[in-house]
Parts: C-alpha cells; structure tokens; sequence
C-alpha cells in the first residue's frame, strides 16, 4: 500500500498501470510487414547487411557457419516484442543482470536505437573476430572438427556409409529451418550453422560403434580402438554441451522451437541426432524392402 486511503491508493495503482502500458507501447507490436518497413525506416542503409560472424550458403540461402545481418538481428528482437516482450523489459534485465561491458550510456536511449545498438553489442561479442562463443579461430576449430570427424566416418564405415552420412547431413540441414519457420510468423535468423550435420555424425558414432567392424570393438585392433575413442569423445561433446547450456524446455513458440539453450539450438541437435543414430537401419529397410536384399 502507498496509502491508507483507498481512492488514493486507486489513484496511484492507475497512474502505474498507464505508464506501464506507455512503456510497451514505446515500440509498438507489429506484422511482419510493419517491422520489415520499420528496420527500413530505422536502420542506416550501409548498415542494414552488415554481417556479424561467417556466411557459407553452399546450397540454398541456409547458412552452414554461423552468422547474421544487423537487419536480421534487430529483426528478431521486433519478433520478440510482438509476443509480449517490451524495450522496458529489456533494459532492466540489462541493468540487474546483464552484461557488465554493455556502456550504461546504451541503456539510456530511445527504444529504438536501444534496439540497434544492443543487436551490435551481442553480435560483436558473440560472432566478432574475439567473440566469446563463436571466434573466428572457434569456426575454424568447428570446421576442421567436421572434416576430421567425416574422415573417420569413411574409415570406420565405408563409403556407403559416409556417402549416405553426406546426404542425410545435407537434407537434415537444409531442412531444419525450414521447419522452423512452420511454427513462426515470421521469417527469422535463418542460420544455425553446421550443428544437424555434426550431429547427425555423433548420433552414428554412439549409437552404431559395430556397424560395419568385422571384429568386435573390445578385440584388439587399431580400427577398433579408433571405434572406442570416438564414441567416447562424441558421448563427452554431447554431454559438454548440454552441460554448458542446459535445454529450458520452452515451448511457447511452438514444438519446433523448444528445448532450447540460452545461446544454442539443441531442438536442432536433436534433429541431427536422431538421423545419424538411424540412418544405418534405414539404410538396411531401403536395401530389403526396396532392393529386395537380405
């Protein structure tokens, strides 16, 4: 209670209440259409494609490094307070408990240059040449680790295999998004890297060490061991990650839009997952049913 009087307390309690909703109000909710003439109302034309992170497009517009446009970024946050989340909102959780390198002086602008800046802050620090997640030496670490990890995969597997392993890997992640954007309104960061094809690796790896080994994994023989320590090192990656950002299991944006970390997709790493920790049964389905092979 501010007051002991009631019709004063009333008072109070309704002025609260329109200066809350001035707030929210600050940007107002949008379409998808009014946000995109926003951010070209907003944001300065040479910095509407400016990219923060790694673009590799081999197929179609999906990125297979990770990445993402100014545009795209303050795009996604427009997203976010057209389900309810507000400029207010934000700040104040930057101010409580945010990150301690954010200027104090970002906080204090109009929403929407708040909304500009914030997005190069994390994206400079996230995907920047020395980004805490994402470097340009953690890219290069992550490419050579799939490149490295394929290599095994025709070693221990064989061709069909690694040939099978490429074109699910290849449809697995150029699909993803695209389910994704079944449960969104909106056409939103179109990017989640090269994670359904490493993935859908580590899900064959653990789930299929045998497959394909002509002795079994605990006799000795250098294709063996190579067996047993890559499925050790691929069951420490997955526990690694899921440790370091545990799933929240939120599905308010729909089914494909949950499970998620703080920082990484791991509904995505799932999709990979379970492809890869199948493909060998699925492969011997198509070879009898189809093939009519034993």
């Amino acid at each position: 209670m501010l007051t002991n009087n009631p019709l004063l307390e009333k008072h109070f309690r309704k002025k609260k209440s329109t200066s809350k909703r001035r707030e929210l109000l600050a940007i107002p909710v949008m379409t998808e259409a009014e946000a995109e003439t926003w951010l070209d109302n907003h944001i300065d034309p040479a910095d509407q494609d400016v990219f923060y992170g790694e673009m590799i497009t081999p197929f179609t517009d999906m990125n297979w490094s990770y990445g993402v446009t100014l545009r795209q970024g303050v795009k996604d946050l427009l997203y976010a307070i057209s389900k309810g989340l507000s400029v207010a909102e934000m700040k104040q959780k930057e101010r409580v408990g945010g990150d301690p390198n954010i200027d104090s002086a970002v906080l204090d602008l109009p929403d929407d240059e708040f909304l500009i800046e914030i997005t190069k802050h994390y994206y400079n620090a996230i995907w920047g040449p020395n980004g805490e997640q994402m470097s340009d030496l953690g890219r290069m670490e992550n490419h050579l680790f799939l490149l490295f990890s394929l290599v095994l995969v025709l070693y221990l597997y064989g061709p069909k295999i690694f040939i099978a392993t490429l074109l699910n890997g290849i449809y697995c992640q150029e699909s993803w998004r695209r389910l994704i954007l079944l449960t969104k309104d909106w056409d939103v960061k179109r990017s989640c890297g090269h994670s359904v094809l490493g993935y859908s690796l580590l899900g064959l790896i653990i789930f299929n060490p045998l497959y394909s080994l002509s002795t079994p994994v605990m006799q000795t023989s250098f294709r063996s061991l190579v067996s047993f320590f890559f499925t050790v090192n691929s069951l420490f990656r997955v526990h690694l990650t899921l440790a370091n950002d545990p799933p929240t299991m939120d599905f308010e944006e729909g089914y494909f839009s949950g499970f998620q970390g703080k920082r990484v997709d791991h509904l995505a790493h799932l999709y990979g997952f379970v492809n890869g920790a199948t493909l060998p049964s699925f492969i011997k389905l198509v070879e009898k049913y189809v093939f009519g092979q034993k």
